[in-house]
Order: C-alpha cells, then sequence, then structure tokens
C-alpha cells in the first residue's frame, strides 16, 4: 500500500537479519591468511584500522580475507581473528627454507627448563602488533652484589618473531635492581641466534642453551663485572664510547656522561644502558643490536685499559 487516503494504522515490517548491530555484545570470530600478525592465537580486533596494524593490508593472497573481516567491522568492535598459517610460514631466514617456531611451543619447551634452574617468568613483551615476541626469566635466588646499593639479578630473554625479521634468539642478561635497567650482555652470555631454522634443533638443545647461558652469565658476573667495575676510564675511551651510538644520539649520550660523570668502565656502561633502556626506540631492531655490542665493546676497552695499568 503506497499511501493512506484517511486517518489509520500504518505497519512496516523490516527483516533485520541481515544487519549486524554496532553494539559491543556483538562478537564474530575468522580464521584466514594475513601478510604478518600472530600466528594460529586469539587476537581481539575492534576496528578496520586495528585490523590492517595486526595483521596487514589486502593483497592477492589475503584480500578476501581482509575484506571480510573488514565488511563485519564496519558494524560491529569485537572480532576474534585467527591468523592461519601453512607448512611455509617461518621465522627469519637467510636461504629461503626456514621453519616456523611458534611462541606457544617456546613457552611450553622453554619455562619447565627454566624453572627447573630457579628462574621465573617475569615478563613477556609483544612488539609490532603481534609480530615479533620477547619472553624474559630471571633468576632471584643468583643476584650479585656489585656495590652497596647495587645489586644485579641474572635473566634469560627469548626473542621471536612471526614477520620474518629475527629468528629464534636467546641471550642471558642481568636486571639492575636500583634503577630497573635491562643489561642485556649479548653474545658473551651466551646469546643464541638461529636465524635459519631448518629443524627444531634450537627448542632440542634448548636445556643445554639454557644451562650455558646461566654459567657463562654468572661467570661474567663474577670475573669481568669487577674488573669494569675497578678500571678507571681515559678521555680517549668516551670518544670511542659515544661512536658506538648512532649519530642522532650522540648529544644525548655526551648530556648524560656530564650529568652522570662517570669514573669507571662500570659506570660508562650504566649511561650506555640508561640511553639503551630509557631514551631511545624499544622497538626498534638497531635499538636492540647495538644492546648487545655494548657490553662486549665496553668490556674490550677495559681489559686493555686494566692491562695498561697492570703494566
Amino acid at each position: 500500500m503506497g499511501f493512506q487516503v484517511s486517518p489509520g494504522v500504518n505497519v512496516t515490517e523490516i527483516d533485520l537479519t541481515t544487519i549486524v548491530p554496532a553494539v559491543a555484545t556483538t562478537a564474530a570470530g575468522m580464521a584466514g591468511v594475513f601478510q604478518w600478525g600472530p600466528a594460529e592465537e586469539i587476537t581481539l580486533v575492534d576496528s578496520v584500522n586495528t585490523l590492517k596494524r595486526r595483521f596487514g593490508g589486502p593483497d592477492n593472497d589475503t584480500f578476501e580475507y581482509f575484506f571480510t573481516a573488514a565488511n563485519f567491522l564496519g558494524y560491529g568492535n569485537n572480532l576474534q581473528v585467527v591468523r592461519t598459517v601453512g607448512t611455509n610460514a617461518k621465522n627469519a631466514t637467510t636461504e629461503g627454507s626456514g621453519k616456523l617456531v611458534k611462541n606457544e611451543t617456546i613457552l611450553k619447551t622453554a619455562n619447565p627448563l627454566i624453572k627447573k634452574m630457579g628462574g621465573k617468568l617475569s615478563n613477556v613483551d609483544v612488539l609490532r602488533e603481534g609480530a615479533k615476541t620477547m619472553m624474559k626469566w630471571t633468576f632471584p635466588d643468583n643476584k650479585v652484589k656489585m656495590s652497596k646499593n647495587d645489586e644485579m639479578i641474572p635473566e634469560i630473554n627469548i626473542v621471536n618473531s612471526y614477520d620474518g625479521t629475527v629468528g629464534l634468539n636467546i641471550l642471558g642478561g642481568a636486571f639492575r635492581i636500583i634503577c630497573s635497567n635491562g643489561l642485556v650482555i649479548g653474545f658473551i652470555a651466551s646469546k643464541y641466534t638461529n636465524k635459519h631454522i631448518k629443524t627444531n634443533i634450537a627448542l632440542n638443545d634448548l636445556d643445554r642453551i639454557v644451562e650455558e647461558t646461566v654459567n657463562n652469565t654468572s661467570m661474567i658476573f663474577n670475573e669481568e663485572f669487577p674488573i669494569l667495575a675497578e678500571t678507571k676510564f681515559q678521555e680517549r675511551h668516551l670518544l670511542d664510547f659515544i661512536r658506538l651510538f648512532p649519530e642522532y644520539a650522540n648529544t644525548m649520550v655526551t648530556d648524560k656522561i656530564i650529568i652522570e660523570n662517570p669514573k669507571t668502565f662500570w659506570d660508562l656502561l650504566n649511561v650506555g644502558t640508561n640511553i639503551l633502556t630509557h631514551h631511545m626506540n624499544r622497538d626498534m631492531d638497531s635499538t636492540h643490536n647495538l644492546e648487545s655490542k655494548l657490553y662486549p665493546k665496553v668490556k674490550k676497552m677495559a681489559l686493555k685499559e686494566a692491562k695498561v695499568a697492570v703494566a
């Protein structure tokens, strides 16, 4: 009936079964292929922008799944997404024949081993919207007292990625109690890197790698750190130290040295650690690369100077 010629009641029926109301209680789930992001785990997505940040935009392989999800997010804001990966998925690789190592597998394998050795899972950081994960275990019963107000707790860090930028990395480090600086010792503390994972050798050897990391870290605390704490640096070492950092950070490092007025190589190491931890972009790989090189570089200068002092 197009219109009424006299007063009356007009009843209109609208089919709402094909419309998803945009309310928070409306939830949906989907599994699909996306460019990057957390693999084979449930991730809450509340908007198209979040979908693009966490899983990448559409391409020839993923457009069907992307636009299906985007269509729902045009009406709802509670979409549970699982990114599926095939046998070709991998962590970082140099030759194209790598193998994916999942975060869940690492945790299930590493956590019982590290816990048995006295470690406690203290933190899990997810970077790049799930593309990179950093897991940290600390060993509070193995802390080492460096000075009256300075104690350090050994830790193990495991870094993994789903976007191919980083392979499975296992490295030793330390946690400074006095100011919560994360001091990553690098390969000297048995850093293990497997960028080209053809097998699960990293997981099969994890108990050995963890034990070596803890033992080497203990050796560094008891034998190397005292040398840094007792050896004073010369003015020539300051320039070499500043050059370790990217050019844009040189002024920042110089100002920090003026403020802190370090005397020993241990003081200098703490200046560098503070800059890396509190003043540089923690999401950049270049920051973590410098973090792993800082201690070996400063240690090399300290050992050389200590020999000169003895001579």
